[in-house]
């Protein structure tokens, strides 16, 4: 069965948020995922990590987003997060403010480690906000 298609009641949603060393395209890199699990109306699980970066962080992205170079120097390697990850969403449908862009970063990520991109169906609580409070701004 589709995961958009189950009982809302017996559906798990994944939160996600991801931070990133802040640049675009292809040199984008995950810095932060954090995830809490959740259905039925309750906490199941959270999981965070810091992510292993390639190239070195800007000033700004540290100040924007306070996690700084030490921290990532000392992070594993996305190779060895994201299966992680995967096992997370895996039957469950993903939850994240501005879903394209958290999607995109993940999908990169994985496919920059070898790794399948599981493809989760996803809710954007940015859609949902415009949608349903459509003159909250």
């Amino acid at each position: 069965m589709d995961e958009l298609e189950r009982p809302l009641a017996t559906t798990e949603f994944l939160v996600v948020d991801t931070e990133t060393n802040g640049q675009s395209g292809a040199a984008c890199e995950v810095t932060e995922v954090g995830a809490v699990l959740v259905g039925g109306g309750e906490l199941h699980d959270r999981w965070e990590t810091l992510v292993g970066v390639r190239a070195p962080l800007s000033r700004a992205i540290q100040r924007f987003t306070h996690i700084t170079q030490d921290m990532v120097d000392d992070a594993p390697a996305a190779e060895a997060v994201l299966p992680d990850l995967a096992a997370q969403m895996d039957g469950r449908v993903l939850v994240a403010h501005n879903a394209s862009f958290d999607r995109r970063v993940l999908a990169q990520a994985f496919d920059r480690a070898g790794l399948g991109w599981p493809d989760p169906p996803a809710l954007c609580t940015v859609a949902l906000a415009r949608r349903f409070a459509p003159l909250v701004r």
